[in-house]
C-alpha cells in the first residue's frame, strides 16, 4: 500500500505527520468522485454519463500510485520521523543530536569542509581531533551550527512547507518540501545506515557545491 504524509497545524503541538493511504490522498478528481460512494453509485444508474466520469476519474487518480507503490507504512514513518527529528533538533539547538542524525557522508564532508575553513584562518586541527568536537557539540561543532543557523531557520521547514514521501527503495528516500513561498520543492535525501534513517544534508544541499 503506498502512503503520503500530510501535515497537521496545531498552535499547541509541534507539527505532526499523519500517514494516510494513497487511495484516500490521491487526487482532487478522484477524491471528489469517492467524497460519497453512495449517493454518486445511485446518480451512476441514473446516468450513464456518470460512468464515463468514474472511469477518468480513477484512470486519473491510479496513474499517481506508481511513485508509491510498495512503500511500507513503517518504513515511511522512519524516514519522516528521522528528518522531523533533524529539523526539531537543529531548532532546539542540541546540535550534538542533530549530528548523529545526519548520513556518514554529511558528517565526514562537513568535518572536511570546517578543516579547511580553518586553515585558511592558521588553525590546525585533525580531522579525528574535529570529528570529536562535533560528537560531543564541542565548540567547533557549536561555532559551525550557530553559524547554519544564521542562514536556514528549521521553522521553515518544520511548520511553513508541505511534506510529502518521494521515492522510497530500499536504503535510499526522498521526502519533497515544499515551501510556502516556493514554486517548486526541496528533495530532502535520506539514507538508512546500520537500520537506523539518516538526513543526508550534504547530498541534497551541496550536490552543486564545487570541489
Amino acid at each position: 500500500m503506498g502512503w503520503i504524509a500530510r501535515k497537521h497545524r496545531s498552535s499547541s503541538h509541534p507539527p505532526l505527520y499523519f500517514r494516510w493511504p494513497v487511495r484516500f490522498a490521491a487526487t482532487a478528481p478522484a477524491i471528489a468522485c469517492l467524497h460519497d460512494w453512495t449517493s454518486f453509485v445511485d446518480r451512476m444508474v441514473k446516468n450513464n454519463r456518470a460512468v464515463v466520469l468514474l472511469i477518468v476519474c480513477l484512470v486519473f487518480s491510479f496513474s499517481k500510485l506508481p511513485v508509491f507503490a510498495g512503500m511500507d507504512e513503517g518504513q515511511a514513518d522512519g524516514v519522516l520521523d528521522a528528518a522531523e527529528g533533524f529539523f526539531m533538533k537543529l531548532k532546539a539547538r542540541d546540535f550534538t543530536s542533530a549530528w548523529g542524525l545526519l548520513t556518514e557522508k554529511s558528517r565526514e564532508t562537513i568535518v572536511k569542509d570546517t578543516r579547511k575553513s580553518l586553515a585558511k584562518t592558521g588553525v590546525r586541527r585533525s580531522l579525528q581531533e574535529l570529528s570529536a568536537d562535533f560528537d560531543r557539540g564541542g565548540p567547533v561543532s557549536t561555532f559551525y551550527w550557530n553559524g547554519f543557523l544564521d542562514v536556514f531557520d528549521p521553522e521553515k521547514a518544520l511548520s511553513e512547507s508541505a511534506w510529502s514521501m518521494g521515492v522510497l527503495k530500499n536504503d535510499r528516500a526522498e521526502i519533497r518540501l515544499l515551501y510556502k513561498k516556493a514554486a517548486n520543492p526541496a528533495i530532502l535525501k535520506m539514507s538508512r545506515e546500520k537500520g537506523l534513517w539518516k538526513v543526508g544534508l550534504v547530498e541534497t544541499f551541496w550536490s552543486r557545491k564545487p570541489d
